[in-house]
């Protein structure tokens, strides 16, 4: 991160930053991570929305190409 972004940060050029950007700052500072997310004003005991959905969309690739290896297998039971 440049120190221009960060300044933008602190300034509320940008809005507010992501948990994974407060992590970032908080190990590129070597200082406590769940403290600065706290003085961020999050939850540090909270999955992060982005976390979750991140998450959930990592269950539907899955579960598409489960479904997916699934047809192609069909089709190529026909084929025979």
């Amino acid at each position: 991160m440049s120190a221009g972004h960060l300044s933008r940060i602190e300034t509320g050029d940008y809005g507010p930053p992501s948990d994974e950007v407060v992590e970032r700052i908080a190990e590129v500072l070597a200082t406590d991570r769940v403290e600065l997310l706290r003085l961020a004003g999050r939850d540090p005991g909270r999955r992060g929305l982005e976390h979750e959905i991140l998450s959930e969309l990592r269950e539907i690739r899955r579960e598409l190409k489960r479904l997916g290896d699934g047809i192609e297998r069909a089709r190529g039971s026909r084929g025979r």
